[in-house]
């Protein structure tokens, strides 16, 4: 059971190994919850936290990378979820960054096989119609996105611009606008789409 102090609710089934969590989702083919199987929310949402903090060892070195974009695609993280324990929540929404500087950065983009390309789906997508209302949080992914503007990997840094874009469309957040405009300010060497796609995400225009 977690250790993070929450209520219980029973489990009809044997609580999953990570193991076996893991390999579920390297199966799944969209968004999907397998909280049957947990005692307590805290419980679930824990094996998204290891995973997401340890990408290399539970994914990368036990998966196909198609495999492993199944699951990054399809697990959630449920940093929103008010019923969890606010230090659980944190935890996961700081975890995001494991993933780009373990899976995404040094493989998106460098290879076209199916995996690395679904992969690239999913950079792309990580925060896709996100918003960070909360202070706190929108503290944490400024902070994430701070570091990804500046990865040498351009997929990397459009995945962060897409983020941003969506959550400066909903939560008018000042200061992601400004991370852009140092982006674009310190940006040397930007193509003229990398340009255009921060300045759209800059006016909250991504899809």
């Amino acid at each position: 059971m977690s250790s993070y102090p929450v209520q219980r609710y029973p489990s009809p089934r044997p609580v999953m190994s990570l193991e076996d969590f893991i390999d579920y989702y390297a199966k799944a083919e969209k968004y999907d919850y397998v909280d049957g199987h947990f005692e307590t929310r805290a419980t679930y949402a824990e094996y998204c936290l290891w995973i997401l903090r340890e990408p290399k060892r539970w994914l990368l070195d036990r998966l196909t990378l198609t495999e492993v974009a199944n699951v990054l695609h399809a697990m959630p993280r449920p940093s929103g979820d008010g019923r969890l324990p606010i230090e659980l929540r944190f935890d996961i929404a700081r975890a995001d960054i494991y993933v780009f500087k373990e899976v995404f950065e040094p493989l998106v983009g460098t290879a076209t096989d199916d995996g690395v390309a679904q992969l690239g789906s999913v950079c792309f997508m990580w925060w896709d119609n996100c918003a960070f209302e909360e202070p706190a949080f929108a503290e944490i992914f400024r902070a994430e996105a701070t570091y990804l503007l500046k990865s040498p990997n351009p997929a990397v840094r459009r995945a962060a611009l897409h983020g941003l874009g969506h959550h400066i469309f909903i939560a008018r957040d000042e200061l992601a606008i400004s991370l852009i405009d140092v982006y674009l300010h310190e940006g040397i060497g930007l193509k003229p789409d990398e340009v255009k796609y921060a300045k759209d995400a800059r006016a909250g225009n991504v899809l």
